[in-house]
């Protein structure tokens, strides 16, 4: 009740007030006023950074996208932690002959992104061509990226990699165990010729 009687929504000025109201921008009504925008955008940025110093072989501009704790999981290498994570890039961009790196689909909600990448190359052992395709997914942490799992179809790469004997075994459990203690024992061999015990 006004002074001058009851105060309707008909009225002009209450309309103006209220529609003035509605208009002004109140930090405080705004759910994560500042650094939601910046902070997704950094994180679209460290995926993209990732697979850019892939393209160029550069292990150290992969390993700078790491966060100490990282862990990484992939169906060939299964779960490695830490140094040994970024070690696999090491080998990887060392060893690294005719090797196409492609991305795509980068996309981050929160603290987790996913992107899609190809990797064409051809497999040393059996000098067959292996087009790969794989779904990475991501976690951050301190602006770093904590977790990194790489899915792909297994069957599918020992196929084009090891042919008749890929397709008759490389969808099996067996052959994914195989293929994880042959890599890491590629990796330990690796990290035992070229990189300091203080690294690791």
């Amino acid at each position: 009740m006004g002074a001058r009687g009851p105060l309707l929504l008909q009225d002009f000025f209450l309309h103006e007030k209220l529609a003035q109201f509605n208009r002004e921008r109140i930090p405080e009504r705004i759910v994560h006023a500042k650094g939601t925008g910046a902070c997704l955008a950094h994180m679209t940025d460290l995926i993209e950074r990732f697979y850019s110093a892939f393209q160029n072989l550069d292990a150290k501009g992969m390993a700078e996208c790491y966060h100490d704790r990282i862990v990484f999981e992939d169906p060939a290498f299964g779960i490695l932690h830490g140094e040994r994570a970024r070690n696999m890039w090491r080998m990887l961009c060392a060893s690294a002959k005719d090797l196409n790196i492609e991305y795509s689909d980068v996309s981050v909600e929160k603290n987790a992104g996913t992107a899609n990448w190809t990797a064409d190359y051809t497999f040393r052992r059996t000098g067959r061509k292996v087009h790969n395709v794989i779904s990475a997914e991501f976690v951050f942490e301190d602006g770093k990226i904590i977790r990194h799992t790489d899915l792909f179809d297994l069957h599918s790469w020992a196929k084009q990699a090891l042919g008749a004997k890929g397709f008759l075994i490389g969808g099996t459990s067996f052959f994914r165990k195989k293929l994880q203690q042959q890599t890491n024992r590629l990796l330990m061999d690796f990290e035992s010729k070229n990189i300091s015990p203080q690294v690791l």
